[in-house]
């Protein structure tokens, strides 16, 4: 059977945090297979993982950055000074292999090398149930299809984290920490993970074709019309109001959305930055000839929709055990007074199930039948099941 136990601190002392994160988390778990860990920026992750190795020196595990907040249990923690958090997944029957894969020019060959990797480490030659993955570089679709190449089409779940300057490191394991690359948790094991990936929002009527692209993050034009300036009319607002990062805090409630191919979930993508030649600049790759709409939300319904997510994820598994919210940082942007009223509807609907909220600025998730995404301003929630279901019975 499954048990989680979530830990997390605040101590100044980054190492210090480390060790109460870990041993609040450890505590009472006897067969601890994997931690998923996520830290502040304003902690050195080299002396969070010392202090974790302290209590736990063999225990595999994938820590990464969250920003602003991570919300647990006993409420919504963060801290000037830094915060750690740490999801610990305790079960007899879970295997799980670890890596990490610096930057390399070729996104796509790194992904093949951090799955080769992964495998290793799990001792395993064949793809696993379901596999986490955080990165800290824009070019996630390539690290997948990289991926994809060795393992096949497994259900992917998680998040990356955008990179800055001031980043000493940004993703680590057991062993190392790393400034910019990528890494994945390979799950093994005869129980239930279902991920619920979605925005949240509504369609608007205003949609269009992107008609021009300067690489892979910059639209140029919607409907052969500069790209801002056909957004400008679709929100009522004049263009110059959009320019530089005014367009980010305007369109966290009115991005744009993509449909993947079955059309059962849009993928969003926010327009980040208004350039001064009227184009767009967004945080995933989009490309020409994309049929894309304009979409709509409120404080209210990005609230409301966590609840909503998580009794969605409860239909799909008969007896959760643990769950791992990946929440877009822009959208807590917006709700930032009512994080505590997030806390409350996730605590009246988890119960007494531990969970760990983490925000990042890309999210990652699946629908049935089709492939992995990549999405902004999404929701990537996931659910552990305690026990095995009759049809992962069947399965074996």
């Amino acid at each position: 059977m499954l048990k989680a136990k979530v830990g997390y601190a605040t101590n100044e002392n980054a190492k210090e945090a480390g060790i109460e994160a870990a041993r609040m988390a450890l505590e009472k778990t006897e067969q601890a297979k994997v931690a998923i860990v996520y830290t502040s920026s304003f902690y050195r992750q080299e002396e969070v993982l010392e202090g974790i190795k302290e209590v736990a020196p063999t225990l595999p595990l994938l820590g990464s950055i969250c920003k602003e907040a991570i919300i647990v249990p006993e409420g919504v923690v963060t801290s000037s000074h830094g915060f750690v958090g740490m999801l610990v997944l305790d079960d007899p029957d879970l295997e799980v292999g670890v890596a990490i894969q610096e930057n390399m020019e070729d996104k796509r060959e790194a992904g093949r090398k951090l799955a080769l990797k992964a495998l290793e480490n799990a001792g395993k030659d064949y793809a696993p149930s379901y596999y986490y993955m955080t990165s800290s570089t824009r070019e996630d679709e390539l690290y997948m299809k990289g991926i994809q190449d060795i393992l096949g089409n497994v259900p992917v779940f998680g998040g990356a984290i955008c990179p800055t300057e001031q980043m000493e490191s940004s993703i680590f394991d057991k062993e190392t920490c790393i400034i910019e690359g990528v890494g994945i948790v390979l799950f093994y094991t005869d129980k239930l993970m279902e991920t619920f990936f979605t925005g949240a929002y509504k369609k608007s009527d205003n949609m269009g074709v992107i008609t021009k692209m300067d690489g892979d993050f910059r639209i140029v034009e919607i409907n052969h019309e500069p790209a801002l300036q056909k957004y400008a009319t679709w929100i009522g607002k004049d263009v110059e109001e959009l320019k530089g990062s005014a367009l980010g805090e305007i369109s966290n409630i009115k991005p744009f959305g993509i449909k993947e191919t079955l059309g059962e979930v849009i993928v969003l993508h926010q327009p980040l930055v208004g350039n001064e030649d009227n184009s767009i600049t967004v945080f995933n790759k989009v490309c020409t000839s994309t049929a894309i709409i304009q979409m709509k939300a409120s404080q209210d319904t990005f609230v409301q929709s966590v609840g909503k997510a998580v009794e969605k994820l409860n239909k799909l598994v008969e007896r959760p055990g643990a769950y791992l919210f990946i929440h877009n940082v822009r959208r807590e942007n917006v709700i930032k007074k009512q994080l505590d009223e997030m806390y409350l509807l996730l605590k009246s609907v988890c119960k007494d199930i531990p969970f760990l909220v983490a925000f990042t600025d890309s999210e990652y998730g699946y629908v049935d039948h089709s492939r992995n995404l990549c999405g902004d301003l999404m929701m990537s929630f996931t659910c552990f099941a305690q026990e095995t279901s009759a049809i992962m019975e069947l399965e074996k």
